[in-house]
């Protein structure tokens, strides 16, 4: 955040040549008061012209010199941003700009530009922004909503600090463009190369069979012998061949019976193993059979019980049935009464309950035998059981041995076939040494053509056309990175719409909070495109359609909500507000109310130094600090009350 601390101007407009100065951290709310022309507004001038080195008026440069004096116009602002100390001086005739950061000068020679190193690096916010957040009311003051839509759309950029993605944006654009051009200049002379190798390699090809022509293919075929048995003895030197055939003709035969041996043995004792295995099984089963037999008599015997017992039960229950729905005896013929059925009913319903007590009682007999059964085959075969799972275990731990074997064999095996291999291979290499040895001793030597500056052209054509295919890589490279960044930096996503999607919802409750102070009938926000909507009963309504009171009302609602979101970024806040002639305007009573509840508050929480130029003389008891304007002998002076 800016600190402004003080301004001093000499032969400023109607100044004189006497230093005039203002302490701009007051943190108070002041008021600058006088007649029309006496010079009232020239601190917005003055304090603009220390920063951006233009009038803030439509005043010509040149105009802004004394007219009396016409000499020595001199500004000096002072200001902290975070720990350092700033002073700017600027003037006119002789012109001098000058920035101090901590007591130093900065050095003009080492930077290009020194008004834009100053908004860019020290301000942080330019003209236009200035404009909008410090400044409101005077005569040439545009509101926000007056501006273009462009110049709107680039202060809440700034706002956002997304003018640095936006020129981010458009460096990227030419890089991308400049890019695209030298990949296309690489392409064509990768296409000159590519044709001058070409060349190079027919001309070497014309040599070549010229030389083959005239029989001196000879020192040729000698130096690609000379290669075959350099590479062939290479070849042979990584084979280290550590067995003669012969004994790995021993270890081959040697495993293969160690295998047989070992396999033979486990495979033997896994026979046994099963055979124990199948012995004890049937044992088992045939010891269950002779317990289970033991007792069959006896489960039959009750078995037969229960059945004659349900037989029984059976049969009662049909001729119950019978007589309780028949009056007619199906032997004799003769009627049956109601008390002889009932007392038939009886007699049959206890034999029935009877019976199935005893059938009961013989079911329980039966269930506690089988319990008994099962008792003796667990206590008689727990032994052969353990034993019986004992040899399992054992056979599965002979098929794991079994397996070892096959698997070291299986190794063993593989190795031995790959030194046969080796062996066999260096074998067939030292026979075709031989040959190439014997083919050396045959060839001759004969002069060839010159082939050194062909061979020389196509080799410096290849190295430059390596050269070009590198740089052009280097090229796509840096357009994969610049399109990735410009993806980035893109409208629809990447960081900007980060950016906005953080901040944007923050900006709108600002302007809501300060639409509810101001006792406002609507709503004011921005769009994700930084459109600027007022709603009115949800109807989007112009501003031009608004009275100049309500106008007034927006443009305030819309400075102090600027300056609260930079206080909460810190990119463009300043402790400075200025309002030229605001009270003198079309506020009503009401809002002239708000603003002033606004200011006090501005000046005690957020400690703001806020100045008030006015013609008027009213609401003195409001201000705590009042300056007088007026012009003496054609120079105007300014006085404290």
């Amino acid at each position: 955040m800016i600190i402004f601390k003080k301004i001093a101007w000499k032969n400023f407009l109607s100044y004189s040549n006497e230093e005039t100065s203002l302490d701009l951290d007051s943190k108070d709310l002041s008021l600058i008061v006088g007649v029309n022309g006496s010079g009232k507004s020239v601190l917005v001038d003055v304090i603009f012209y220390a920063l951006f080195g233009k009038a803030y008026r439509k005043v010509k440069l040149g105009e802004l010199v004394n007219r009396i004096n016409n000499k020595a116009l001199i500004v000096a602002l002072e200001f902290q941003n975070g720990q350092n100390h700033h002073k700017i001086i600027r003037g006119q005739k002789p012109g001098i700009f000058e920035i101090y950061t901590n007591d130093k000068l900065l050095d003009p020679q080492r930077i290009k530009d020194t008004q834009a190193y100053l908004e860019d690096n020290i301000l942080k916010f330019d003209e236009k922004n200035f404009r909008q957040l410090c400044l409101m009311g005077s005569g040439y003051h545009v509101p926000f909503l007056k501006l273009p839509p462009a110049d709107q759309r680039k202060i809440v950029e700034q706002l956002f600090d997304l003018d640095v993605i936006s020129e981010m944006k458009i460096v990227t654009k030419e890089k991308i463009k400049i890019q695209t051009e030298k990949q296309k200049e690489q392409e064509v002379q990768e296409s000159i190369t590519e044709a001058k190798i070409g060349s190079a390699k027919a001309e070497v090809k014309r040599i070549q069979d010229y030389n083959k022509t005239q029989k001196e293919q000879v020192e040729e075929k000698t130096k690609e012998l000379e290669l075959k048995k350099e590479r062939l003895i290479g070849e042979l030197n990584q084979l280290k061949i550590e067995k003669s055939f012969d004994e790995l003709c021993a270890l081959k035969t040697d495993i293969d019976k160690r295998r047989i041996e070992e396999h033979t043995e486990a495979r033997n004792i896994f026979e046994v193993l099963a055979q124990e295995r199948t012995n004890i099984e049937i044992d088992i089963r045939e010891s269950e059979r002779k317990i289970i037999e033991k007792h069959s008599i006896e489960i039959k015997e009750i078995e037969r019980t229960i059945d004659k017992k349900q037989t029984k039960i059976t049969e009662l229950e049909d001729l119950l049935a019978f007589y309780q729905t028949n009056n007619v005896c199906d032997r004799c013929g003769s009627d049956l009464t109601g008390d002889f059925i009932k007392q038939l009913s009886k007699e049959y319903g206890w034999n029935i309950d009877e019976f199935k007590k005893e059938m009961t009682a013989e079911k329980n007999a039966l269930e506690k035998l089988q319990i008994k059964i099962q008792e003796d085959i667990d206590k008689n075969l727990t032994v052969k059981r353990k034993e019986r799972s004992t040899i399992i275990d054992n056979i599965e731990k002979q098929k794991l041995l079994i397996a070892e074997i096959d698997r070291k064999y299986i190794v063993e095996k593989n190795k031995i076939e790959d030194e046969t291999g080796k062996w066999h291979t260096a074998n067939n290499t030292k026979q075709q040494i031989t040959n190439l040895e014997e083919q050396l001793k045959q060839v001759g030597n004969i002069q060839l053509m010159d082939i050194l500056e062909p061979e020389k052209i196509l080799a410096d054509n290849r190295e430059a056309l390596l050269k070009i295919r590198e740089q052009l890589m280097k090229i796509k490279m840096l357009l994969m990175y610049l399109g990735t960044l410009e993806e980035l930096l893109s409208d629809q996503g990447g960081v900007r719409s980060y950016i906005i999607s953080k901040y944007l919802p923050v900006l709108n409750q600002k302007l809501l909070e300060y639409v509810s102070i101001f006792v406002c009938d609507y709503q004011i926000r921005f769009t994700r495109d930084f459109d600027i909507e007022i709603l009115v009963r949800g109807e989007n309504v112009n501003y031009e359609n608004f009275s100049g009171g309500e106008r007034q009302r927006i443009d305030l609602i819309i400075l102090f909500t600027f300056m609260e979101f930079c206080k909460l970024k810190t990119s463009s806040a300043t402790n400075l507000l200025i309002f030229d002639e605001v009270l003198d305007g079309s506020l009503d009573e009401q809002g002239v109310d708000v603003l002033f509840d606004i200011l006090k508050s501005k000046t005690s929480n957020n400690n703001n130094s806020i100045y008030v130029i006015s013609h008027r003389t009213s609401n003195y008891d409001r201000f705590e600090n009042i300056y007088e304007i007026k012009k003496e002998q054609g120079f105007s002076n300014i006085r404290r009350l």
